[in-house]
């Protein structure tokens, strides 16, 4: 289930990161700005994505 949990929380994280460049003209002053981009994003993905699971498992427990 962990393993789950985290290939869809990159999965989704890249999927926000895109959205976020996509809506705003991002400019880099560096690869580490983009690197601590794509890792928040990263952790909103898995935020995300372990709250919509916990929903399911309460909802049909």
């Amino acid at each position: 289930m962990t393993t789950i949990v985290l290939i869809l929380s990159i999965i989704v994280g890249i999927v926000l990161w895109v959205i976020y460049h996509q809506l705003f003209n991002v400019a880099y002053f560096g690869s580490t700005a983009m690197i601590a981009e794509f890792f928040i994003c990263v952790v909103i993905g898995f935020y995300i994505v372990s709250h919509v699971i916990g929903f399911f498992v309460d909802l049909f427990r």
